[in-house]
C-alpha cells in the first residue's frame, strides 16, 4: 500500500510541476508581448508598407551645401518607394547666413524623389529670434520655400502676430504674411 501512495504522489507532484511550469510560461510571453509592442504596432500600422524604418535621418544637400536635416521617430515607404510617411518629424533647415531654423511636428510625408514635404499637427518652427505656431505646412525644396496655409502665430521679442497664410523663403529669408493680418512690430533699439 505505501509503494501505490508513493506512486499516486508523485504523479500528482509531477501533473503540479507540469502546470507550473505552464504558468510561469504564460506569464513570461504575456509579459514580453506587452513589454515589446513596437514590433506588433509596427506590424498593424503598416501593413501597406513596403518598408518600415525606425529613427530615420535624411539630410538634403545641393552643390555641397546642406540645406536640411530631418529625423522622423519612424517612417513607412509606400509601395512604390516615392513617398515616406512620417511620425513626429523634427527639421533643422540652415538658411544661407548659417542660421538654423527648427520645425517639429506631429505628421509627416516626404516625397523621396523631390525632397518636398509636408507635415500637420502641431506645428512649430523656431529660430533664435521667433517662434511660429500652425497646423499644416509645405516645403518646396526646389526653390527652399515653406508654404503655410493655415492660420498661422508667429511671436517674438520685437513681434507678435496672426495671419491667415505665410510664405517663407529660406534662400532670401523673405517673410510673407497674407489674409487678416493682425499684431505689431517693434521698431527701435529699445526692448
Amino acid at each position: 500500500m505505501k509503494v501505490s501512495v508513493s506512486k499516486s504522489f508523485q504523479y500528482l507532484f509531477l501533473i503540479i510541476s507540469i502546470l507550473l511550469l505552464g504558468l510561469i510560461l504564460a506569464i513570461y510571453t504575456v509579459y514580453r508581448c506587452r513589454t515589446n509592442p513596437t514590433s506588433l504596432t509596427t506590424s498593424v500600422i503598416n501593413e501597406k508598407a513596403a518598408m518600415v524604418i525606425q529613427n530615420l535621418k535624411q539630410t538634403a544637400t545641393r552643390d555641397g551645401v546642406v540645406e536640411w536635416h530631418l529625423f522622423a521617430r519612424s517612417a513607412w515607404l509606400s509601395n512604390a518607394g516615392k513617398i515616406a510617411e512620417l511620425e513626429d518629424p523634427q527639421v533643422t533647415f540652415f538658411s544661407k547666413d548659417q542660421g538654423r531654423i527648427e520645425l517639429t511636428a506631429k505628421h509627416g510625408r516626404l516625397h523621396m524623389e523631390s525632397n518636398d514635404f509636408d507635415v500637420s499637427g502641431t506645428i512649430v518652427i523656431s529660430n533664435q529670434l521667433y517662434r511660429l505656431h500652425t497646423e499644416t505646412l509645405q516645403y518646396q525644396h526646389k526653390g527652399r520655400i515653406i508654404i503655410v496655409d493655415s492660420p498661422v502665430e508667429i511671436s517674438g521679442n520685437r513681434m507678435n502676430c496672426k495671419a491667415a497664410r505665410m510664405t517663407f523663403d529660406l534662400n532670401t529669408n523673405r517673410t510673407v504674411l497674407q489674409g487678416q493680418v493682425d499684431g505689431f512690430i517693434r521698431i527701435g533699439q529699445n526692448e
